[in-house]
């Protein structure tokens, strides 16, 4: 019984029906936070002022994976998220 009310709870959190919308750029300039940018490829992250990058406010952050280059290794694999 215990292992079927464990399984229940998980099947839960991965409905994605149940996630929170993504942080958008508006909600990080208006909360006063950093966004972190990180290259999948040599793993080098940078802290941005969302107000300086100049992307509309209604944009999410995890929509603007490929849109940054990494200045170690010129790559456009990076990943945007939150720095809490």
């Amino acid at each position: 019984m215990r292992t079927f009310a464990a399984q229940t709870r998980t099947a839960g959190l991965a409905d994605p029906t149940k996630r929170p919308p993504p942080v958008t750029i508006g909600a990080l300039i208006r909360d006063g936070m950093k966004m972190e940018v990180h290259c999948r490829k040599c793993a080098k992250y940078a802290l941005l002022d969302p107000a300086d990058i100049g992307i509309t406010i209604s944009t999410p952050v995890p929509s603007l994976a490929g849109r940054f280059r990494c200045t170690r290794c010129g790559s456009k694999e990076t990943e945007a998220r939150p720095h809490y």
